[in-house]
Formats: structure tokens, C-alpha cells, sequence
């Protein structure tokens, strides 16, 4: 039988007549229903596009090197304790009131322009103002200056002179009572009784520029110790000058070059570096007379100290009264000082122990001037800031009073205290800064009785709310007033309470128009962390994150961290700033991160002695171990874009990080396999490279002497690292002018480098200083450059236009 074709009518048409139109009609129904749902549920939990997700304007460069965001602060002083002097937004001197908040302008802006005044300062008596102008700056305190003189009785100036044709001089400031004038020229010290009707007194007669220093510092004291160009001290009652003279003949002086000119200049600059000679230092005290100045008696040290040591530093200086002199002697290795109370002999004045501290495997830092009261019935006492044990939490800084060689502490537990601020006669209550347990990064004002038993501090500022975290504060004399400034985390403010009930009286500056301009700003987001370190120590790291960004997002953005790392410093606080981070933040797209490690400050002596002899090793590890932590944690950072950057102390670590921190490398200078660099790129700015080129004071605190500690001076130099910061990007920038950390440190380590082979970035800046300050802009574009050129190929600077984000050009 033949097979049949194949049927096909399954394959065709149907007629039109037998299609069930019914059944079409409801699926398309049904589809067309089940769509306008998801349409409606689409539109409903879509937010709408509201355009940029960041829409302030963001900071730019200029407004960060012009100050733009830099608030208004307290710029006066106390000159009663119910009246300071401040000039006003037109630039005017005012003397302001606080009992009664009435303001009466002393002198206008016109003579602060005509001379273009850079300092001033009244007289005891309300008499006179010194006016500073023409200031070149010496080193980082000291300047040479013209001054002018105010009578405010005529409204009549007069210039300050040492002779006719000698108006420049190196020092001058009022003394304690009426108008007593002291002023140095050419390294010797003057006393003028009384600006109004007598002439100048010569002190000394032994003062050698560059060589012998009379009341004012020689370059280590001034940068290391003393903190301040002047170098002596008034009696209460302006019947007694101190002073001291450093005599710095035997130190090794350094030649910085200038090369203004068609012939370079030589500075010669007497400079002790670690282990060599340091300079000697004398105190003599002279007392004053209606007329002028009897013969200087010489301050002898006590017994005691002679015994202990010969080389030693003076670090603080006070008159208790017209009859006792405190100073304090501090070994040279810095690990034991003596507190001494001085009085007057016929010839001389003699010093006995008041109070010895010593420190074990650490350093002792006791050169803060001390708070002394008023006469008092148990005679005067003075506060010291000083290491006391806190159980098993190890030593942290307190106060303590000293009267009549008894000592009290007046504060205890697992904090630092910062600084005692003033002495309350009618109550016996003393202030102080201080941060709180757990809070390193905060700052309080408190206030402690001084001669009741068993009370405790009481707090001034922590109920001011989560803007104002960070105070500080300055007393009225007699301490019944006192202009509080609350400098952060929120934009600053400053104003004026009562000391008898804490109550704010009036508010002095609101910094209203840049918190306007904070508001208009795309800020960076912030966000604070803890990260652990070895031995159960924590490290605190603060990063600033893009506006934009998003933790659910997958974009990656590059990593910038900014170290200083020296001993006792401390970055990550509540104090506000907004600063080049905040920039590249904001505009760049770059997470810039802070991290306070082990050796840094305010967190207990247990802490900051961790770098006791071996810098360059746990800080610098510990900067690499947060930056490790936080590219593994954080799933926004780049783990092929990051750097790190510094200046000083922090050029100096910047540089260890990337070269402790590559490719087989684990920041012990252990080797291992795989992995990657935990930094690309580093910027080391004026950084040190080798600790025998830096100064004595500062290298032997934190490293002994090299002759008791050479294994640890040659692990902590920077050069001997210099072979493996092959293959990484580095930028290296230093003035040839920098008389702090000399141009030589930066040298060496380039030689090293070309040694080793390394290509590198260098940016030399001729006849600038340590502080670069006349090329800022020029210095921050450069390193902006480099930053751009190490994070090329990321895809870190966006602008996030709704829900979309797109490369920005």
C-alpha cells in the first residue's frame, strides 16, 4: 500500500471564523494588568532623579592655601581680670569689659596700617603699646623686628631704638609691673626701668651673634626645649630678672647656603647634632632697681645634679615670689631631671631639690611653664604636669601641687591631662585641658579644688554636644572670666563665661559666615575607626571618604594616607581643619586616612614610649598594618592605588612605609612570599634620612646617645632602605634653606638612591625653609601632579550625575 502524505493542516491558518476571539481577549487583558503593576511598583519604589547626588559646590584648592575656611579664634588678651584688649573686624583696638560688656575703642586701624603692625602688646599699666613691624622672621619663633611705641596718654608714637641709627633689634617685651621694658641687640640684654623717663640699662656685655645668646635662645633651645625665642623670666612683682646665656662656642656649626645674588651666601649656624657637643647654658639673676639694675648674681645649680651629670638642660624657669626661683635641670639623656627651688644668697643664688623623677625605658618631658599661685597661707604653690602609675594601665601625664616641698595629685585615671590654664584666688580652684578616658582626641576644660580632699574634677565643657568636643580656654588675672573657644569637631565659636556659675555671658564669634560656607561645601563624609595592633594596643584612624560615596557601590577609589609619626604627636582629633585632604576628598574622589599608632601622644606613657629607642620600626609598621587592615576590610579602597605622604617626621615615615612595605615585604623587613605592595607611590617632604644628622636634644630623647645605642641609630636610617623603594614611585621635596632638617638629609638619601639604582622625583626648593611657606602653592600642585600620575587608571574621580556615576573630566 503507498504511503499517504504527510498532514499539514496543523501547520496553516485556521479559518477565521473558528478563532476563539474570547480567550484573546482576556489573556491580552491579563498580560496588559500583570505590566501595569510592575510599571506602578517600578515608579513607585524608584526614587526619583533629583539630579547630582552631590550638589554643594566642592572645596577647591585655592580656598585651602588662601585660609578660606581658617575660623576666627580668640585674638586677644587678658590685661585685668575683668577687661581684654582684641582688635575688632575693622582692625581697631578694643578694650572689652566683661562686667558690664562695654567696648571702648583704644586706637584705630590707621596707626596698625601706617606701620604695618604684625604683633602688639599693651603695657602692665594700660599705658603703652609695643608695636611690632617690620618682622623678618630668624628661625621658627625668633625674629628681628622694628618696634613703635604708643603713649596712649598723648596719642603720641615713638620708635624704639637701641641708638639713632640701630632700630632693628632681636627681642623686646614689657616686663611685669608698670612699664619696664627689656629688649636685645646684637645678643646682649637691656632693661629700660620705665619707657616714659629713663634711658636703657646694658645687663650683659659677653654677647656674640651666633655664638653667645643673652636672654634669648640659641637654636636648640629655642626649637627643642624652650619652645619661644625669649629666654627669661620676671618675678611677680617686677623686682627680679632671670635670664640665660647660652654659650654655644664649642658646637659644630653647619653652613646653610643662600643663593640670592651673583654670589651665593654662607649662613653659618651653630647646630649640635646627636652626639656631639652641646651648648652650656648659665642663669644669672639681676635685681631691679627704680633707676636701672644691680649686679647679676649667677644661678647655682644644686649639689645633687653636679653629682649626677655635667651635661644637663635647664627646661623651666618661674619666679615662686620676689625670693624663690624655680628651674628645673634635666639630664642630656633626658631620662632623669631635677626639680630645684633657688634663693638669694649674698653673691649668688642656691638652688636645693624640690622633687627628682625618673623615667624608665623612656623619656621624661618636663619643660611646660609652670602654674604658680598667688601667695597662699601655706606659702606659693606651683602645678606640674607628671607621670603617676594608674594600676596595670601604666603611667599617664597629671597634676600635681607643689608647696613647701609637699606634693598633692590633684588628678588620676587611665587619661592624659594637656596643660593647667589658670589659679582661682577666691575659691583655690584650679583649670585645666584634659581629655577623657578612651578619648584621646578630645579636649576639656575642668576645674579641681585645690586644698579639699576627696573631690573630684568637674567637667566645664562636656555638655556642649557632639560639635564641641575639642575647647580650649583663656582665664581673666584672677581667673573670675574666661573666653572659652570650642574648636571643633563643628565650626568654631568663642565666647565669654563667668567662672563663679559657668554660665555664658555673651557669645564673641560665631564664625557665622563660614559655617555658611561649610554648608555650601560638598565635606567629605567622616568616618573614625579602631584598628588592632600587636601587644593589645589599638590604633585610631580617621578617614575622609568622597561625598558621594557609597559602601553597597562596587566603585574602587584610591587610598592617601597622611603620617607625621613622631613621638607624642597625634593627628587624629576633634579639632577642626579643613585642609589639602579635604580637598582631594572632595574634588578629587581620594579616601585620605589619618592613623594615630603606637608612640603617639595622649594615651599614656606605655603607649608613646613603644618607639623608645628603635624609631622607624613600630610606627612605621603600624601605619602599614592599618593601611593593610583597611584594604582588606573596606571594599570601597583600591588595593593598586595607594600612597602615602608626609612632612618631616612623616617624610621620614612615608619613605620607610614604601620601602618596608612591598612586594615580599611585611613592614619587618621579613620577606614573603606573594602579595602585593601595600603602597605604590610615597611623598617625603623635607623628611629626615639618617637620625646622626639631626639635632641632639630631639634625636637623644626618643634614641639615647649613638654610643649607647648604634644598633638602633642603623636600623632607623632611611638610607640603608633606600635599595627597596626600587620599582615604586617617589617624590622627594626639601628647601636647600631648611635650617631644621638641613637639605643634607635629602641629599645623602638621593645619593643613596642613585647608588641603588632607584628613579625617583625630586622637587628642590631654593633659599625656603622647613615650612616652604613662600612656595605653598607651587609645592601642593607638585604633589597633586604626582598623586594624579601614581592613581592613573583608577577610576577614583567622578561626578555622580542621579543614579548614574560617569569619569569626570
Amino acid at each position: 500500500m503507498a504511503r499517504s502524505p504527510p498532514d499539514y493542516r496543523e501547520l496553516v491558518s485556521s479559518a477565521p471564523d473558528s478563532r476563539n476571539w474570547r480567550g484573546i481577549g482576556i489573556a491580552l487583558l491579563v498580560i496588559a494588568g500583570v505590566c501595569a503593576l510592575i510599571v506602578t511598583a517600578v515608579i513607585l519604589l524608584t526614587p526619583g532623579d533629583k539630579g547630582p547626588r552631590v550638589k554643594q559646590a566642592r572645596i577647591s584648592l585655592e580656598e585651602v592655601l588662601h585660609g578660606t575656611f581658617n575660623p576666627r579664634k580668640f585674638n586677644g588678651s587678658w590685661v585685668s581680670d575683668t577687661e581684654f584688649v582684641y582688635r575688632d573686624t575693622d582692625g581697631a583696638l578694643v578694650l572689652y569689659n566683661a562686667q558690664n560688656k562695654e567696648k571702648r575703642t583704644l586706637l584705630h586701624n590707621t596707626t596698625f596700617r601706617q606701620y604695618d603692625v604684625r604683633k602688639y602688646y599693651m603695657s602692665p599699666d594700660l599705658n603703652f603699646l609695643l608695636l611690632v613691624h617690620d618682622v623678618v622672621p630668624v628661625f621658627r619663633y625668633s625674629f628681628t623686628a622694628k618696634y613703635k611705641i604708643y603713649d596712649f596718654s598723648n596719642r603720641e608714637v615713638f620708635p624704639l631704638k637701641h641708638s639713632s641709627n640701630q632700630e632693628e633689634l632681636q627681642y623686646a617685651a614689657w616686663g611685669q609691673t608698670g612699664n619696664q621694658l627689656t629688649y636685645v641687640f646684637e645678643n646682649d640684654l637691656y632693661l629700660i626701668p620705665s619707657v616714659g623717663d629713663s634711658s636703657p640699662v646694658r645687663l650683659t656685655d659677653t654677647g656674640s651673634p651666633g655664638v653667645v645668646f643673652n636672654g634669648i635662645a640659641d637654636w636648640l633651645y629655642e626649637e627643642e626645649v624652650l619652645g619661644s625665642s625669649g629666654a627669661l623670666w620676671w618675678s611677680p612683682g617686677g623686682s627680679r630678672l632671670c635670664y640665660a646665656t647660652f654659650n654655644d662656642s664649642a658646637v659644630s656649626a653647619m653652613t646653610l647656603p643662600l643663593y640670592e645674588g651673583q654670589y651665593p651666601a654662607l649662613l653659618p649656624l651653630r647646630y649640635p647634632k646627636a652626639g656631639t657637643t652641646n651648648p652650656e647654658v648659665e642663669l644669672h639673676v639681676v635685681a631691679v632697681t627704680h633707676g636701672g639694675a644691680e649686679a647679676a648674681k649667677p644661678v647655682q645649680p644644686p649639689q645633687e645634679l653636679l653629682e649626677k651629670t655635667s651635661e644637663y638642660y635647664v627646661t623651666m624657669v618661674a619666679f615662686l615670689d620676689e625670693k624663690a626661683l624655680l628651674v628645673n635641670f634635666l639630664s642630656r639623656a633626658q631620662n632623669w631631671t631635677l626639680v630645684s627651688v633657688c634663693r638669694e644668697a649674698a653673691s649668688a643664688w642656691h638652688c636645693s631639690k624640690q622633687a627628682v623623677e625618673t623615667a624608665s625605658g623612656g623619656w621624661i618631658e618636663l619643660s611646660e611653664p609652670p602654674l604658680v599661685t598667688p601667695p597662699l597661707p601655706g606659702g606659693p604653690a606651683f602645678f606640674l604636669r607628671l607621670p603617676v602609675q594608674d594600676a596595670h594601665h601604666g603611667n599617664f601625664r597629671h597634676l600635681a601641687a607643689f608647696q613647701e616641698k609637699r606634693r598633692k595629685w590633684l588628678t588620676h585615671g587611665p587619661y592624659d591631662t594637656i596643660a593647667a590654664l589658670a589659679f582661682r584666688p577666691k575659691t583655690h580652684h584650679l583649670f585645666y585641658r584634659s581629655t577623657r578616658e578612651g578619648r584621646p582626641g578630645e579636649s576639656h576644660v575642668y576645674q579641681v579644688p585645690f586644698d579639699k580632699e576627696g573631690t573630684h574634677p568637674v567637667c566645664l565643657t562636656c555638655d556642649l554636644g557632639d560639635q564641641c568636643l575639642y575647647n580650649n580656654a583663656w582665664f581673666s588675672l584672677n581667673a573670675e572670666y574666661y573666653v572659652l573657644e570650642c574648636l571643633g569637631p563643628g565650626v568654631p565659636w568663642v565666647a565669654l563665661y563667668s567662672t563663679a556659675d559657668n554660665k555664658q555671658l555673651e557669645m564673641l564669634e560665631p564664625n557665622s559666615e563660614l559655617r555658611e560656607l561649610v554648608e555650601n561645601r560638598a565635606m567629605p563624609q567622616v568616618r573614625n575607626l579602631v584598628v588592632p595592633l600587636p601587644e593589645g594596643y589599638n590604633a585610631s584612624v580617621r578617614l575622609l571618604l568622597p561625598p558621594g560615596l557609597r559602601d553597597e557601590e562596587v566603585l574602587k577609589y584610591p587610598f592617601l594616607v597622611h603620617v607625621y609619626g613622631g613621638p607624642g604627636s597625634q593627628q587624629v582629633t576633634e579639632l577642626f581643619r579643613i585642609n589639602w585632604g579635604h580637598y582631594l576628598a572632595s574634588r578629587k574622589g581620594i579616601v585620605y586616612g589619618l592613623v594615630d599608632g603606637r608612640g603617639s601622644g595622649l594615651q599614656g606613657d606605655r603607649r608613646l614610649h613603644q618607639v623608645y629607642r628603635r624609631l622607624g620600626t613600630v610606627e612605621v609598621e603600624d601605619q602599614l598594618r592599618v593601611a593593610r587592615h583597611l584594604k582588606n576590610e573596606m571594599s570601597f579602597i583600591s588595593n593598586d592605588h595607594t600612597a602615602i605622604w608626609g612632612w618631616s617626621y612623616g617624610g621620614y615615615v612615608s619613605a620607610m612605609a614604601l620601602a618596608n612595605g612591598g612586594p615580599g615585604n611585611n613592614g619587618n623587613d621579613t620577606p614573603h612570599e606573594g602579595g602585593s605592595a601595600v603602597f605604590q607611590c610615597a611623598i617625603s617632604v623635607a623628611p629626615v634620612s639618617n637620625w646622626l644628622y639631626y639635632d641632639s636634644a630631639y634625636t637623644e630623647r626618643y634614641m639615647g646617645l649613638p654610643r649607647d645605642n648604634l644598633a638602633g641609630y642603623e636600623r632607623a636610617d632611611l638610607t640603608r632602605a633606600a635599595a627597596r623603594l626600587k620599582g615604586k614611585k617617589f617624590l622627594l621635596v626639601h628647601g636647600t634653606a631648611d635650617d631644621n632638617v638641613h637639605f643634607q638629609h635629602s641629599m645623602m638619601l638621593a645619593k643613596e638612591l642613585i647608588k641603588k639604582g632607584v628613579i625617583y622625583k625630586t622637587q628642590v626648593y631654593p633659599d625656603e625653609k622647613h615650612g616652604l611657606s613662600h612656595v605653598t602653592s607651587h609645592l601642593y600642585n607638585a604633589m597633586e601632579d604626582f598623586i594624579d600620575d601614581c592613581f592613573e587608571g583608577s577610576d577614583h574621580t567622578v561626578e555622580e550625575v542621579g543614579l548614574m556615576q560617569v569619569k569626570a573630566s
